[in-house]
């Protein structure tokens, strides 16, 4: 029905256009939280009558949950007559819809559809505590990240599911469940949160065997592998030290004097409460002005979110959680409502490289890496999420 309300939008743009009001459904659906307060001031300020309408049915074309809150504020108002030119069939619109959505699809400047509730699985995987024979330290302060990231993606209604202390082989099993067993076609996105000691190459399982996000994790979503989950955003986060380097301050200044980086100690004492995760064809080819709607790139649609970037470490307060979590957590609960995933990760690097720890001065910035074709938008719940009560200082 989602992609039938966006054909019959667009079928009858021009006669909307003609007689919308859209005074008469603003408040409605700033209410309804189709319309942010940027957005409503846009429309309510842009000028004639007809660019207002324009605006407004480009905000509201973007979501088809969006399309039937339209719907119900024209039936609200002396605007009826347009409710009942989006309720009436089209012929053939089933098929011709399908078309839209492709054409939808392959264009950039539109967002990854959001329109399912949940709108896909939020699958996490902390191993926070390891064999004995690997001499891998307990990660103290992971179960805080956890509880964080439930929290987070419950809020931005995915369904989540948790997995704890899992050996190499069971991480890559769970990857493969969700790529083989589970039927994406009625979610709009899939989310992967890794939270472990790790190295530059990927995770370890709680048996010490290294997890290869490129050949292990990443490899199993791809659309030739997982093929409900072509053409939507697959977002990888990983907690985990990729190296045992702690990150050094560097001076940046205007004066002509040599910038020196401070010197760092390579371990930390267990005592302290930040410690590291773990010192864890032809021309032609590119000159072809269509493009073919059936396909996309295989390994395409994918981010991976990093803590730190390679070498380094990933920094963990005992009591606060991660840093780069703790920063996550804090960026999309304030900005998921009115702002894209890319946007968003760009203030939680900020955030996180702006800090240093109490006793040795050591630093981390996060790092993304992937091929995300087009903004990822979120949809969360009308209620606020509230502030972590831990605000412990870092």
């Amino acid at each position: 029905m989602s992609d039938v309300l966006l054909y019959r939008l667009r079928e009858n743009r021009e006669a909307i256009l003609e007689d919308l009001e859209s005074s008469q459904v603003l408040d409605y659906l700033y209410q309804e939280d189709v319309l942010d307060s940027n957005k409503y001031e846009e429309v309510r300020d842009k000028g004639p009558r007809k660019q207002q309408a324009a605006l407004l049915l480009s905000y509201v074309e973007r979501d088809s949950s969006a399309i039937e809150r339209m719907i119900e504020a024209l039936e609200h108002s002396s605007q009826r007559h347009l409710a009942c030119i989006l309720k009436e069939e089209l012929p053939d619109e089933v098929q011709r819809s399908k078309v839209i959505r492709e054409l939808l699809l392959n264009d950039p400047e539109t967002p990854y559809p959001m329109i399912h509730v949940p709108c896909g699985y939020a699958v996490i995987i902390n191993n926070y505590e390891f064999d004995e024979h690997t001499k891998m330290e307990v990660r103290k302060g992971s179960k805080v990240d956890v509880n964080k990231m439930e929290k987070l993606f419950d809020w931005l209604q995915f369904k989540v599911d948790l997995y704890e202390n899992q050996t190499a082989a069971e991480i890559e099993s769970i990857v493969r469940k969700y790529q083989v067993e589970v039927d994406h076609n009625n979610f709009d996105c899939f989310v992967l949160f890794l939270m472990s000691h790790g190295d530059t190459e990927g995770i370890f399982g709680t048996d010490g065997k290294e997890v290869s996000i490129r050949h292990n994790i990443r490899s199993h979503l791809t659309a030739d592998k997982c093929f409900s989950l072509a053409n939507k955003p697959k977002l990888i986060f990983v907690q985990a030290c990729r190296g045992k380097k702690a990150d050094k301050p560097f001076l940046v200044t205007d004066s002509p004097i040599e910038p020196r980086g401070t010197m760092l100690a390579q371990e930390m004492s267990s005592r302290q409460n930040c410690v590291p995760t773990m010192l864890e064809q032809s021309p032609a080819d590119y000159t072809t002005s269509e493009v073919d709607l059936r396909y996309i790139p295989q390994d395409s649609d994918i981010m991976i979110a990093y803590a730190a970037t390679a070498e380094h470490a990933a920094l963990r307060n005992v009591h606060t959680g991660g840093w780069f979590v703790s920063q996550l957590y804090d960026v999309m609960r304030n900005h998921a409502a009115t702002e894209d995933l890319q946007s968003m990760f760009t203030k939680v690097v900020g955030r996180v490289s702006s800090r240093k720890s109490f006793e040795h001065n050591y630093m981390q910035c996060p790092e993304q890496i992937g091929n995300l074709r087009r903004k990822v938008c979120f949809k969360p719940r009308k209620e606020k999420l509230e502030p972590w009560e831990d605000k412990l200082n870092y």
